[in-house]
């Protein structure tokens, strides 16, 4: 067959890894990142399980809002709320890759998590 004692200690290895990823996806879902753009006149914070907790948009950038020109200033927060979640994205890409990192090292050699 397999070889049973491989076997055992192959599922006994997976279950603790499975543990382990379970553990640091709770502790991802918990931790709160912040995006910002503008020099902080847009922020968002978000959970690394990608959960929006809030979005702030600071009074003062619609102080310069030209009326005459709607659509450009409709572009520029929209630009500027785009670049804060893209900001917040990459704080969770990081800190999902540092809170998994442990877990990499139970891989069987030549796998690799996605991340």
């Amino acid at each position: 067959m397999f070889g049973g004692k491989n076997m055992a200690q192959l599922m006994q290895k997976a279950k603790k890894m499975q543990e382990e990823l379970l553990k640091a996806q709770e502790e991802l879902g918990k931790t709160h990142v912040t995006g910002q753009s503008g020099a902080g006149l847009v922020e968002v914070v978000m959970t690394c399980s990608y959960e929006i907790i809030n979005v702030k948009i600071d009074h003062s950038l619609f102080k310069d809002i030209n009326n005459d020109d709607v659509e450009e200033d409709a572009a520029t927060v929209a630009d500027l709320v785009s670049a804060a979640f893209t900001h917040a994205f990459e704080q969770i890409k990081d800190k999902t890759q540092n809170n998994m990192g442990g877990l990499k090292d139970m891989l069987p050699s030549g796998m690799q998590f996605p991340f």
